[in-house]
């Protein structure tokens, strides 16, 4: 039986991130805790046997996350438009508490999972889950077996799994994402399956170093 291991990856800690803002498509580089959780997520999917293809959004912050898997094998990452992060419009760089004081009805609409929630100035909810959908059928539509690493952004890669697992609402996915962890996703002639959802354990001794620092 032919099968696809797909393994969803978030990108590192970047500079927004540690100011809690909201990035969308402002290309916010890596910290330099960012580019070690991203040399530990490297360092675990070396374990792997092998990887047949390397897929990463354009944004920097994904791209250097994916440079740092690309060093490990002789792969170039494979980049795509439609693996970005949602684009949040109007609300770009802002803190959460900035946006809500700005836009509350929206701000409960996005929250709440309205499936016709929009960001001002930017995509929809429902937007956002065609492209996840559309850019996973591209992906698994050119390898329906093997091993893939797809680097890409929180909002971007929770729409992916609910399409991957045959989700059909656009109700919000429940599925999180942290930096740098790792869900991977198990396609089949079967039944799609999760191995592990967000992975976190190989980013320890990073999380130790950087509370040992601080």
């Amino acid at each position: 039986m032919s099968q696809l291991r797909l393994l969803l990856v978030r990108h590192g800690q970047s500079a927004a991130n540690a100011e809690q803002r909201m990035q969308g498509r402002l290309d916010s580089p890596l910290t330099a805790l960012g580019r070690r959780q991203a040399d530990a997520m490297a360092a675990r999917i070396t374990r792997e046997p092998h990887l047949d293809a390397l897929y990463s959004s354009p944004l920097q912050r994904a791209l250097h996350t994916a440079d740092a898997l690309a060093a490990c094998w002789t792969l170039r990452p494979i980049v795509l438009d439609d693996l970005m992060e949602t684009d949040i419009g109007e609300a770009t760089g802002l803190t959460w508490q900035e946006f809500n004081a700005r836009w509350p009805q929206e701000g409960v609409a996005i929250r709440s999972g309205e499936p016709d929630a929009i960001w001002p100035g930017g995509e929809s909810r429902a937007q956002l889950a065609a492209r996840a959908a559309r850019v996973m059928d591209y992906v698994t539509g050119r390898h329906p077996s093997g091993v893939v690493a797809v680097v890409s952004h929180g909002g971007t890669l929770r729409w992916a799994v609910a399409h991957l697992m045959r989700g059909k609402e656009f109700g919000h996915p429940d599925h999180g994402f942290d930096n740098c962890a790792v869900t991977e996703v198990i396609l089949g002639d079967g039944e799609p399956s999760i191995a592990c959802a967000n992975d976190t354990d190989h980013l320890a001794d990073v999380e130790e170093e950087e509370v040992r620092s601080a």
